[in-house]
């Protein structure tokens, strides 16, 4: 009986588990995470900041890899694997937050990824998501974008692209709690 905030990462485990064996398997899984985090990290800053900040990003992202050590890449305990996830969720929170309204969508991946892994994170994905949708509604008001059709319908899109992404990644969460035996939350 297991007894986790959400099963997207069981549901990334299954098929590779299945056909590579659990050793390999779980390896592929928790350095796909792993990489993609990073790697989604550095794009997300150079999106931002340009050329120059992607380039820094990235060698500061292979340094905080190198120092955290080869067991934190590929860890697969919820616990361990949620750490890169959480650096993703907080730097796409940042490029909401900064205005790019079109990657809210894949901040909800990352966010609902990382809130599922393990109820440690939970507090800090929460403060991070809270934050950066503030500082969002702030600067909208203080800009007047608010105003703007284009940038309403933009960030209707965006925002209902978000809210289809959460339904599907916390439905089995929501199916458990309303209809399972004993709820999961």
């Amino acid at each position: 009986s297991v007894h986790h905030p959400g099963p997207v990462h069981f549901y990334l485990l299954a098929l590779p588990v299945r056909v590579l064996g659990g050793t390999l398997g779980l390896l592929l899984v928790s350095v796909s995470i792993t990489g993609a985090c990073l790697v989604t990290s550095a794009w997300a800053v150079f999106r931002q900041l340009g050329r120059t900040a992607g380039v820094l990003a990235a060698l500061a992202l292979a340094a905080v890899a190198f120092t955290t050590g080869a067991s934190s890449l590929v860890h697969p305990v919820s616990s361990n694997i949620a750490g890169y996830p959480l650096l993703l969720s907080a730097v796409l929170c940042w490029c909401v937050a900064a205005g790019d309204i079109r990657l809210m969508p894949l901040a909800t991946v990352a966010v609902s990824f990382t809130a599922q892994q393990h109820l440690s994170v939970v507090p800090a994905t929460a403060a991070i998501t809270a934050g950066a949708l503030g500082l969002l509604a702030l600067t909208w008001r203080r800009e007047g974008r608010w105003r703007d059709p284009v940038s309403r319908r933009s960030l209707r899109t965006a925002a209902g692209r978000s809210g289809v992404i959460a339904l599907v990644l916390w439905s089995p969460v929501l199916l458990q709690q309303a209809f399972g035996d004993t709820g999961n939350l």
